[in-house]
């Protein structure tokens, strides 16, 4: 009679133990819940994971204010730790194959990109910087005149008297007496009559001051 007493005492006693539940850990996430119990029911290791109906209810907010905590009975702490050092274990290595690996991809990429940037030849440029400004000169020596085109390309000792010269022509033929005076001067010293000398200034100052203007900007550096 006593001994049966004892067994069935006992009996009590172990399975008020096992009931008991002891606090294993918080888990940070939810996919993680399903992967744990996986775990340890493949162990045989009963456990209650509690939180995840409160967190379904609540929706997005559910994660900021309900834990989850993975509960065992006691009976199976022990184990239940063991299966956890396991699971927390093997993410910490898979992270760092991960990060080995993104870093090996890395390293790739910028090997690559230098590779690429080492053979990378810049294309010909269609309008460099010499073109474009002999383009302007061009422009306002054909629009403008009075020595333009050798004026904006800073050759001063050919659109200087051009431009003189182009004023001279303009007030020669409005009346002006100094102007006159100075182009038959200029005929007399070239030794040609001041009507042909006109004719040669009006006709082939314009083309001089483009072309030399030209000349100078394409055979000049960069500006």
């Amino acid at each position: 009679m006593t001994s049966t007493n004892t067994q069935d005492s006992e009996g009590d006693r172990s399975g008020q133990e096992q009931a008991e539940l002891t606090f294993i850990t918080e888990l940070s996430m939810d996919y993680e819940a399903p992967i744990i119990a996986s775990i340890f029911e493949a162990n045989e290791v009963p456990h209650v994971i509690q939180g995840l109906s409160h967190r379904a209810m609540m929706g997005v907010l559910g994660g900021g204010f309900v834990p989850l905590r993975l509960l065992v009975p006691h009976t199976y702490e022990t184990r239940a730790r063991e299966l956890m050092a396991e699971y927390r274990a093997q993410l910490s290595a898979e992270q760092t194959t991960q990060d080995a690996t993104e870093a090996q991809d890395d390293a790739q990429d910028d090997a690559q990109d230098k590779a690429e940037a080492d053979d990378y030849v810049p294309r010909r440029r269609l309008f460099t910087d010499r073109a474009r400004h002999a383009g302007i000169s061009l422009l306002l020596g054909s629009i403008l005149g009075f020595g333009t085109a050798s004026l904006y390309a800073r050759l001063f000792v050919v659109g200087v008297p051009i431009c003189l010269l182009h004023l001279a022509l303009m007030a020669s033929s409005q009346g002006v007496v100094n102007a006159t005076i100075a182009l038959d001067s200029l005929a007399g010293w070239l030794s040609t009559d001041f009507s042909s000398l006109t004719w040669a200034l009006e006709t082939f100052l314009t083309p001089i001051d483009l072309s030399l203007s030209f000349l100078w900007l394409m055979l000049r550096g960069e500006r």
